[in-house]
């Protein structure tokens, strides 16, 4: 059983990734970052928004949302470690629609999704700004 909050994922990741776009846009690359004042460092939100990753056929497009979401923050929260999901972000949500919940390989879907992170990167050295 889901969570109750589980079906506005989707929408409220469309929605973050619209504002964290226009945001960059208006401020541009000048911030330090996301800044915690009570909201989770970037490390805990990509933890959160991996876990929602894993299943991403569930609801209407949440792992697309997610990702996408994911790489709208990039360039504030995930710099170090997001240098190349510029190319791996969009190449992971074709990936996802080319597939339904009956062609999709969980293992397959989780080797990918673990790829685009710093532990699926252990061969280089990342730094995490806290």
């Amino acid at each position: 059983m889901q969570p109750p909050y589980v079906a506005l994922v989707t929408p409220l990741c469309h929605a973050l990734r619209l504002l964290a776009e226009q945001r960059l846009r208006r401020v541009g690359h000048q911030q330090n970052g996301l800044g915690t004042g009570g909201l989770p460092t970037p490390q805990e939100l990509m933890a959160r928004l991996l876990a929602l990753a894993v299943s991403p056929l569930e609801g209407t497009g949440r792992g697309a949302a997610v990702l996408l979401l994911m790489n709208a923050l990039r360039p504030e929260a995930y710099r170090d470690v997001g240098e190349h999901w510029w190319v791996e972000i969009p190449a992971l949500v074709r990936y996802l629609e080319g597939h339904s919940k009956y062609t999709l390989e969980p293992a397959a879907w989780e080797a990918k999704l673990l790829e685009v992170t710093p532990v699926g990167r252990a061969n280089q050295l990342f730094l995490w700004h806290c």
